[in-house]
């Protein structure tokens, strides 16, 4: 855990979703929705898919954040804009190949 918090502390993106996973599951670390939603955005806010995921489903349902549909929507929206752009990106490479 100390590796992770050190690199989240740095602001690596990938370590903020892993910390946030862990304050989500209580695993080395006190259970806490909310540290997750914390840990969650600032991992989100850099792009990262997956913590994009899961802070639109914490505001969907109201875990460590006030219930607010607009911005889970807005959440889950950016990482389906993501995964669309991933797979244009692919199937235009593959065109190429």
């Amino acid at each position: 855990m100390k590796w992770y918090r050190l690199a989240a502390d740095k602001g690596y993106a990938g370590a903020q979703y892993g910390l946030g996973l862990s304050y989500k599951n209580g695993q080395g670390v006190p259970q806490s929705d909310a540290e997750a939603s914390r840990w969650y955005r600032l991992a989100a806010d850099q792009g990262y898919a997956l913590a994009q995921a899961n802070l639109g489903l914490m505001y969907a349902q109201g875990q460590g954040v006030p219930q607010d549909l607009v911005r889970a929507y807005t959440w889950l929206s950016c990482r389906r804009r993501r995964a669309t752009k991933v797979r244009k990106k692919i199937k235009t490479s593959l065109r190429g190949s």
